[in-house]
């Protein structure tokens, strides 16, 4: 179960990524060099996507963002106890 906000995804680095020389200027830049899968094969390039959305606002500071959070939490809870009555009945 996950709560809070969408990531923005993207892609990695390993050792810094790979340096790459642009023709035009002759600048470098660092390129990423690695993609990450979930173990259910998606991609993380589309970010996650939480289970319960919480809706912060950019100026929440952490006393308002956790309060936002706690607001949600009943509503995770409840979720994760009735896919765990589900399953147990199978």
């Amino acid at each position: 179960m996950v709560i809070g906000e969408p990531t923005g995804g993207g892609y990695g680095y390993t050792d810094g990524g790979t340096p790459t020389t642009l023709a035009a200027g002759k600048g470098t830049s660092q390129v990423p060099d690695c993609a990450r899968f979930r173990a259910d094969g998606s991609y993380e390039v589309m970010g996650i996507q939480p289970d319960i959305l919480v809706g912060f606002a950019v100026n929440d500071g952490p006393q308002l963002r956790a309060a936002r959070f706690l607001t949600k939490l009943p509503d995770a809870v409840a979720r994760v106890l009735s896919v765990q009555r589900t399953t147990a009945a199978r």
